[in-house]
């Protein structure tokens, strides 16, 4: 829940520990970031730093832990992705 909470966040789902953020630049309208910005790469790259291997698809980030995972790693995983986000995007409309 608390990668809902992003103001780019237009979309997290999940099956069993996958999951999948969709990134866009207004939460309300859904409207995509142009590919050509790269924010999905950036944002692995700024997790990466931190320890955190996250796959970027376009402008959409990936979540695909070990099964032998724990929950204090899982919401490293999180919070890692929560601060790269906004480190990348910003807490405010992406512009």
């Amino acid at each position: 829940s608390r990668l809902r909470e992003l103001p780019h966040c237009g979309e997290f789902r999940r099956t069993g520990l996958i999951g999948r953020l969709e990134l866009v630049r207004d939460k309300k309208t859904l409207e995509p970031i142009p590919i050509q910005e790269r924010v999905g790469y950036r944002i692995y790259l700024e997790a990466l730093q931190k320890g955190v291997f996250l796959r970027p698809l376009g402008n959409v980030i990936y979540f695909i832990p070990p099964l032998i995972i724990d929950v204090d790693q899982i919401k490293t995983m999180i919070d890692t992705a929560y601060e790269s986000v906004r480190k990348i995007l910003g807490d405010s409309k992406y512009v």
